[in-house]
Formats: C-alpha cells, structure tokens, sequence
C-alpha cells in the first residue's frame, strides 16, 4: 500500500472510531419515552436505560415512588409503582411539593430496585428531572354528560 492510501486508510479508521464513540454516547445519554404500564410489564426492556414517564408521586419518608394513578396510591397497590430513588433527606425534602401530584419523571431504570421493606418493580434512579404536570383538561373542558342526556331526552 503507498504512504498515500495508507493517510486516507488511517483518516478514515480513525474518523469511523470517533463517530461509533459520539453514536455509543449518545445512544446512552438520550431518554426512552415509554408508558408506566410499559416499564412494569417489561422491566427487562428497560434495564439500565434512561427513561422519560409519567405517574403519580408519593414523596416522603420511606414512600417514594411513581404509581400508575392516584386510586393505586391511595390503596397502596405497589404492584402498580416503580421506586423513586431520592437517595437523600434533602432530596427528598426538595421534591416533597410533588407528593400527591401527576409528575414527569426522568432517570435510569434498574429492574432490580428494591426497597427494603415492599417489592416494588425496580426503580427510576438517578433522576435528572421530577417535574409537576399540569392538567391539560379542566372540569369546564370536560363534557356535562348528564346535561347531555337530559337534552337528549
């Protein structure tokens, strides 16, 4: 091989290197979208992924996590909740006006988060936003279905 193709063979390893590195660094840094539902029905499709979902958040001593509604908090269903890893009082403490509100969540999941005293279907951690939602429906948004029927009538 001349020296010439020998320059353009190692410009071009060298090049096809570092766009596989940003491609790999990427690809670990960007957020997966998916649905609660989905994150607990298949932990396994997640694990170790930067994930983005929404839930319901109870925040406070030894009660983080993100349920699929207010009902399963409020009846404890942990079956339908995944961990919220706030490792720290102060971490806690910061996101505590959260507590009983619809939140955008995003971190890393791992599938084999465990609290120590419930099962729970592993846990978002390192959190990098908790973030309120807001409604995007208010109750004059929502139809009157029993005005409705009695006009139908």
């Amino acid at each position: 091989m001349s020296f010439g193709l020998q320059r353009v063979s190692l410009v071009m390893t060298l090049f096809t290197s570092i766009v596989a590195t940003t491609a790999n660094s990427q690809e670990g840094s960007a957020s997966v979208t998916c649905s609660l539902i989905r994150l607990i029905a298949t932990p396994e499709e997640f694990d170790g992924k930067m994930v983005f979902t929404y839930g319901f958040a109870t925040i406070g001593f030894e009660r983080n996590y993100l349920f699929l509604s207010r009902e399963d908090a409020e009846y404890g269903l942990l079956t339908n909740a995944v961990l919220l890893d706030l490792p720290t009082i102060a971490e806690t403490r910061r996101h505590a006006g959260l507590d009983g509100k619809y939140v955008l969540v995003e971190g890393r999941f791992d599938s084999s988060h465990r609290d120590g005293f419930f099962p729970a279907n592993g846990g978002i951690r390192h959190i990098s936003r908790l973030e309120l939602v807001e409604p995007m429906l208010t109750n004059e948004d929502l139809p009157d279905l029993e005005k409705e029927e009695r006009q139908s009538q």
